[in-house]
């Protein structure tokens, strides 16, 4: 999803309805969690073989930004 994507998506919303980030619990139900978005940021990610899925890059981490330099993608993260 592109920011513009989302932006549209949000614009056929009522205004003042509270933003969610969901993501599984990992419980026995298999229950939703709702937690609150924080933050809105730029940060990397980078695809993981290990997780098969998108990381993100630990800013603070120079050998691992200067690792993935190359083929990091830049991304809007909500936290």
């Amino acid at each position: 999803m592109t920011v513009q994507q989302l932006i549209d998506e949000l614009k056929m919303m009522p205004s003042d309805l509270e933003v969610k980030f969901a993501y599984p619990s990992r419980d026995y139900w298999h229950s939703t969690i709702a937690g609150d978005v924080q933050n809105v940021e730029e940060g990397a990610v980078v695809h993981s073989e290990y997780h098969s899925a998108m990381v993100v890059v630990d800013q603070d981490d120079e050998e691992e930004v200067e690792k993935h330099q190359d083929d990091a993608a830049c991304v809007v993260l909500l936290t």
